[in-house]
């Protein structure tokens, strides 16, 4: 199963140390532009050639955030995706985000995007993408809040047991066995499962006539 985690490049860091298997980690970048130079900021990114442009130019600059269909890329490289963004209230990287998932999730039927509004810039996104990805290095993922859906219908059988309970006595127990089809469904994945249990619905002791001798004899010697 594919993971991938994206942040926009308001996040400090530009790759993640020592993913875990199956995880990929990218940037959806912010745009800057001085006039009629636009700078997309990727590691790739000359920035004291942008710095220098800055101070060359007697207007304003402007910054724009990555595009819904930008999202949508990274959302197509993966089965599941957990998206970081810079705070809903310093621009609309989180509202382009979710409006890309909406529409990603819909067309793509089983596919799985969490955006989540990081409320904060730069090194909170870091810690959040490695805090993720070391969760699902280990093998368990993030607290998710979890929904159990039955499947169909539950089947239920009798069953029998006859024991030993002592001297020319037996145990006789009757059981019902109860087995369920469920469905885990989390933001990021759906996973069908079943679960059997045994109930003991009636127990006795069935006591036979206590021979007046009781001998053991080792007829091998």
């Amino acid at each position: 199963m594919a993971w991938m985690i994206v942040c926009d490049s308001s996040c400090e860091i530009r790759e993640l140390q020592n993913p875990a298997p199956g995880v990929q980690f990218a940037l959806a970048p912010f745009k800057i532009r001085v006039g009629e130079r636009e700078y997309v900021d990727l590691p790739t990114l000359n920035t004291r050639h942008m710095l220098q442009a800055m101070t060359d130019y007697n207007g304003a600059s402007t910054t724009a955030c990555p595009s819904p269909e930008e999202w949508a890329e990274y959302f197509l490289l993966a089965d599941n995706v957990f998206a970081f963004t810079i705070s809903s209230n310093l621009s609309g990287s989180y509202n382009a985000a979710q409006l890309a998932a909406e529409e990603y999730q819909q067309e793509n039927p089983g596919k799985r995007v969490f955006v989540l509004d990081s409320l904060s810039t730069g090194p909170e996104q870091y810690l959040l993408a490695e805090h993720l990805q070391s969760e699902l290095a280990a093998g368990k993922g993030p607290m998710v809040r979890v929904h159990i859906l039955p499947i169909g219908t539950v089947e239920t059988r009798v069953k029998n047991s006859l024991e030993s309970a002592g001297i020319n006595q037996s145990c006789h127990r009757i059981y019902i066995c109860v087995r369920a089809e469920l469905v885990v469904v989390t933001a990021a994945t759906r996973q069908t499962t079943f679960v059997e249990t045994e109930v003991c619905v009636a127990e006795t002791v069935v006591v036979g006539n206590v021979p007046g001798y009781y001998a053991d004899i080792d007829l091998t010697k």
